[in-house]
């Protein structure tokens, strides 16, 4: 850059306006629009001098508010056929005059390009002062499958259809600088005879003429950036992921980054086929740090308060989802839905919302009809999460095998995609002679499988949520101590019959639960009507209200 360069930009701003009626000075975002162009043209490295050039007192005291030199347009040169460089070169003059000084370039900037960047503002001035060009307008790319009228008859301004990518680029100007050097100024013109193009993208090539270039310009400023740090593993599963999925889906008018690191390569590996942007890092903390978002979400099991506090030091707000440690204090707002209450917390955290109450359903469960309930069970559903780190598939398919087989009961097994104990389950393959059991492998719809059983069998993380959303019979067994001990929700008050880890360890008393469940149509029809008391309709919009508060 070479600070040396004397340059004036020349906002011009009308005050009537034939599209949207007074459109300078509507509020967009909680400002006149014109304060955009006055902010980004004063925060030029440059130091430039900033005038506004109109007819409209209102619009001419108000600019000098925002730190603008208010520059009274002559008289004829506010007409609606009025183009604008007559409006430039005399308030060229004008300045010229009353300084007593003179420029080496002058830029008009309208106040129709409010997402307009000071960083591509001063990028097309270091371009203008090092190139050969006598002019730079801001330009957009508008290639497309274009077509023109001629004698009567359209007809097609491409060779080939090709997707968009692959066609030649056509340009259109935009609104947001024409840089002009001062011999092309003088001449009573804005644009000389070597002219270039400074393409802008990602909103900033935006030009406001109607009241749709209006909306999405406003829903581009409050756009805000979100960052999820997520787990996902073959100790864990992709239970964190997926709800981080859902809520990153229905958070369509935010920017949505993913963050990971190696630990848990079946989360970016689960996030980048969904098509979004994931970060995998050594340091976590430093890719925030560098991403600069406005709220980070966490879903990862307990934060200490050193974590917390490092993402306090961003300035960025804070969210936690399932969350028992340190941090959680020390977060905005945490959601545990698979807790009653707070541990260490209580009721003295407010910013703590604990309970079935806050349990994201996925969209698949919003959509799926409830369970009816059957008088016989002829299929029962294993399934342990996505990873099922204890392998309490093989230890349920080995008691209940013979069982099932004997009573004709089908048996579909899913299995998650951190699933790593496959040759533990050989002698079940239906090549060995078990024909009545069916294996599945990481499905998106497991909805269904659970709708289409008589009797599931799962472990007791968030599944049972999702269980009782459809309304078929459980029998839960605890992964490990958290969840025999704080996993709260899944008990017979609410339909599913629970065993301990300790019972579930000894020979015979998984096969002797299935087996006394799978004769007793009574229960089962109780358990279904406890169920069935659950309604998590109203969840989601409850939990985005929290988000949208830190917002």
């Amino acid at each position: 850059m070479t600070p040396q360069q004397r340059i004036l930009i020349v906002i011009p701003a009308r005050g009537p306006s034939k599209g949207i009626p007074r459109k300078n000075l509507r509020s967009m975002n909680g400002h006149p629009l014109i304060y955009y162009a006055i902010r980004t043209a004063l925060a030029s490295l440059f130091s430039p001098r900033v005038v506004v050039s109109s007819e409209d007192s209102e619009i001419l005291s108000l600019a000098e508010k925002f730190g603008a030199i208010p520059c009274k347009r002559r008289p004829g040169l506010s007409e609606d056929a009025t183009v604008l460089d007559p409006v430039i070169c005399s308030a060229y003059e004008d300045v010229c005059r009353e300084t007593g000084g003179d420029f080496d370039y002058v830029v008009t900037m309208q106040p129709t390009s409010p997402l307009l960047r000071t960083e591509s503002l001063d990028a097309a001035l270091e371009k203008m002062i090092a190139s050969q060009a006598d002019t730079i307008i801001a330009a957009r790319d508008d290639r497309g499958l274009t077509w023109t009228r001629v004698e009567g008859r359209y007809v097609p301004l491409y060779d080939a259809r090709v997707n968009r990518q692959y066609l030649p680029p056509v340009y259109r100007e935009t609104g947001g600088f024409l840089i002009s050097s001062v011999s092309v100024i003088r001449t009573g013109k804005r644009i000389g005879d070597a002219a270039d193009l400074f393409v802008l993208s990602d909103g900033e090539e935006i030009d406001i003429d109607t009241y749709e270039d209006w909306a999405i310009c406003e829903f581009l400023m409050k756009r805000r950036r979100i960052v999820f740090r997520v787990i996902g593993n073959s100790l864990q599963g992709l239970g964190h992921v997926y709800r981080a999925l859902q809520i990153a889906n229905d958070l369509v008018s935010h920017e949505i980054v993913f963050v990971t690191d190696a630990a848990n390569a079946l989360a970016y590996e689960a996030i980048s086929s969904k098509c979004y942007q994931v970060v995998s890092t050594e340091d976590p903390l430093a890719a925030i740090r560098d991403l600069s978002p406005h709220l980070v979400i966490n879903d990862m099991l307990d934060t200490d308060s050193h974590y917390i506090g490092a993402l306090r030091a961003m300035g960025c707000r804070i969210l936690n989802f399932e969350d028992r440690g340190s941090g959680a204090l020390h977060a905005d707002a945490v959601i545990n839905e698979l807790y009653d209450e707070a541990a260490g917390a209580g009721e003295c955290a407010p910013n703590i919302y604990t309970g079935p109450d806050y349990f994201y359903p996925r969209d698949e469960f919003r959509y799926t009809r409830r369970r009816p309930f059957s008088e016989t069970v002829g299929n029962i559903l294993l399934t342990f999460g996505g990873a099922d780190p204890s392998n309490l598939t093989r230890r349920v398919l080995s008691e209940i095998s013979d069982l099932c087989a004997e009573q004709d009961i089908r048996l579909t097994v899913l299995l998650g995609a951190g699933y790593t104990a496959h040759d533990s389950l050989t002698p079940f393959v239906s090549d060995n002679g078990n024909g009545h059991i069916e294996f599945a492998r990481h499905t998106f719809d497991i909805s269904s499988y659970i709708r289409s059983a008589d009797l599931v069998i799962s472990a007791k993380g968030r599944t049972v949520f999702e269980i009782a959303a459809v309304g078929t019979p459980a029998i839960v067994i605890p992964q490990n101590e958290r969840e025999e001990k704080d996993h709260t929700f899944a008990r017979m008050e609410y339909g599913f019959l629970v065993m301990s880890r300790k019972d579930s360890e000894t020979p015979g008393t998984i096969s002797d639960t299935v087996g006394r469940v799978v004769a007793d149509t009574g229960l089962r029809m109780r358990m279904r009507q406890s169920m069935l008391k659950w309604d998590f309709a109203d969840n989601r919009r409850k939990i985005l209200s929290i988000v949208q508060g830190l917002l």
